[in-house]
């Protein structure tokens, strides 16, 4: 689990996240695909939990998880916000120069 984790929070980490040049769209479809990893672990993390009760085990915390979630959640709606945007002011821009009056 914990491995899985790891391996999450490098994703994280992609240069394509982090360039302002990168595809709005493509970072966005990366992004989904870790988050439908990052449900796995969770719901990973919740089975762990349940044994770890039922043999009367101590309950690790798995912070992380929650942390990568947050992070993820934060970078999916930057993403987002950023793509809507670029198509709203596109749209304003075509919308403005079919408005212009030449005459």
């Amino acid at each position: 689990l914990r491995t899985r984790a790891g391996s999450a929070r490098t994703m994280l980490g992609n240069v394509m996240i982090f360039s302002p040049d990168s595809d709005s769209l493509e970072v966005i479809q990366y992004l989904d695909k870790l988050q439908t990893e990052v449900d796995k672990i969770h719901d990973l993390r919740k089975r762990y939990i349940y044994y770890q009760k039922t043999l009367g085990l101590p309950q690790s915390t798995f912070d992380e998880i929650d942390e990568i979630q947050a992070d993820l959640r934060i970078k999916s709606k930057l993403w987002n916000a950023l793509y809507s945007w670029d198509d709203v002011s596109v749209a304003w821009g075509i919308m403005v120069l079919c408005d212009v009056n030449s005459g």
